[in-house]
């Protein structure tokens, strides 16, 4: 088993690989606060942030600002929400 990564390398990892490894992120985002970045397996505990899972954070990487705050404000108020797909709406 390798050893996990600190914090400074796992900033460097590809989604793919930080999706695997049972690690969580605390994050202070200047768009969204305090939130938890955690590999696919978290589970989260009562009282923890919002946590967005690394396949969370793969569909929500291009978005608009004003979408990934209106996703978090449902994450914020649903407990268990998760962001299964993202589509940009044609006009």
């Amino acid at each position: 088993m390798s050893e996990l990564p600190n914090v400074d390398e796992a900033e460097g990892l590809p989604l793919e690989v930080f999706a695997g490894l049972s690690l969580v992120l605390h994050v202070e985002s200047e768009l969204v606060g305090g939130v938890l970045f955690v590999s696919n397996d978290y589970v989260a505990a009562p009282g923890d942030p919002v946590a967005y899972r690394a396949w969370e954070l793969a569909s929500l990487l291009w978005l608009d600002q004003r979408v990934v705050r209106l996703t978090h404000a449902v994450k914020s108020t649903f407990a268990g929400a998760r962001v299964t797909a993202t589509e940009r709406m044609k006009a």
